[in-house]
């Protein structure tokens, strides 16, 4: 598959081959279906820019009061260089996740993590497979934040604690740049427990595609 450009630094694609291998594995031993996902981000970043441009000619101008910046010529010529300056300086600074991760409160990255990965278990379809037993395992970069959600019969029979170890050693892996590793172990252990309680059937068909999905 094509990978995006920013999702190289994260996975390449022999990774997302193997990734998307491991489904295929899984879902021979268990009626269940699996969909590994990353996205870039979840949260809307609408205001970064603005708070960027505003702090950044706040800064310059107070820069211009202190140091009396009177070789710049007439007054209107450093005011409209700090403008100018900051608006290059803002495009440049929003594009930086770690920019974008510190701009949004702790509690909207959780909370729009949660409203996206939702978005894209009904968008996807996984909540309509036969047998209600589809998972969606969720990954969103800026937030470093990961999801499982699974449909009504999974989650009678798992305990969310155990979706939240199977995350923690996820995001463990993701922050020593072994996203791969880190999405396989998290699906043998997935795959392990929907084995358990949702065994191949004889008639069973592959309703989802077997393959990491990689979104903006």
């Amino acid at each position: 598959m094509q990978i995006q450009k920013w999702a190289k630094k994260f996975i390449q694609e022999q990774d997302a081959k193997e990734i998307a291998e491991k489904v295929t594995f899984i879902e021979r031993q268990t009626s269940g279906e699996v969909v590994p996902m990353i996205v870039r981000r979840s949260s809307s970043l609408g205001h970064v820019p603005f708070v960027i441009f505003f702090f950044l000619c706040a800064f310059f101008f107070y820069m211009i009061h202190i140091f009396s910046l009177e070789w710049m010529g007439s007054i209107e010529t450093p005011y409209l260089v700090v403008v100018g300056g900051a608006l290059i300086f803002t495009y440049g600074l929003s594009q930086w996740t770690w920019i974008q991760r510190i701009l949004v409160t702790r509690s909207d990255q959780i909370d729009q993590t949660w409203l996206r990965a939702q978005v894209e278990f009904y968008g996807l379809g996984i909540n309509r497979t036969n047998g209600s037993t589809g998972v969606l395992l969720f990954v969103s970069l800026m937030e470093r934040r990961a999801l499982i959600l699974a449909d009504e019969e999974i989650n009678k029979k798992v305990d969310p604690g155990y979706w939240q170890e199977i995350l923690d050693d996820l995001i463990l892996k993701m922050k020593v740049a072994k996203t791969k590793e880190g999405f396989l172990e998290a699906l043998d252990r997935v795959g392990a427990v929907l084995a358990e309680h949702f065994p191949i059937e004889a008639n069973d068909v592959n309703e989802l595609k077997n393959r990491l999905i990689i979104k903006d």
